[in-house]
């Protein structure tokens, strides 16, 4: 699946997964039932969009390149959890993964104007 992202919800009926993006100040996780990403909203380039994992996925996080198979390894995600994880990404490629990396660069602290908060639900 590929889904162009939106401010707002935005359900992916294929993981049974809502990502909800907004501004930081409406970045409130009750119940500790959301990941929250914040990232620097200058930063992105072009539409945010959200998709499956693809063979040869990587990242640039800490410095370095790594195969996204890798990363979920060493984070020890559970197999069933790594298929319903939402790839964000933007024109530049793979932005962020939940409970896995962001991006170089892309982090924002959620007090600065330019942060964007990502929640993403899984139910």
């Amino acid at each position: 699946y590929s889904i162009a992202l939106c401010e707002g919800s935005n359900p992916i009926s294929q993981t049974n997964t809502e990502i909800f993006i907004g501004n930081s100040q409406n970045a409130k996780n009750v119940y500790k039932k959301a990941i929250i990403l914040y990232i620097d909203s200058a930063k992105i380039n072009g539409e945010l969009f959200a998709r499956s994992r693809k063979p040869g996925d990587s990242i640039r996080t800490r410095g370095m390149t790594k195969s996204l198979k890798k990363l979920l390894c060493e984070k020890k995600i559970p197999l069933e959890l790594r298929a319903r994880l939402p790839i964000i990404c933007d024109s530049d490629g793979i932005l962020a993964v939940p409970f896995v990396a962001v991006r170089d660069g892309m982090s924002a602290d959620q007090n600065s104007d330019r942060a964007m908060a990502i929640h993403i639900y899984f139910n």
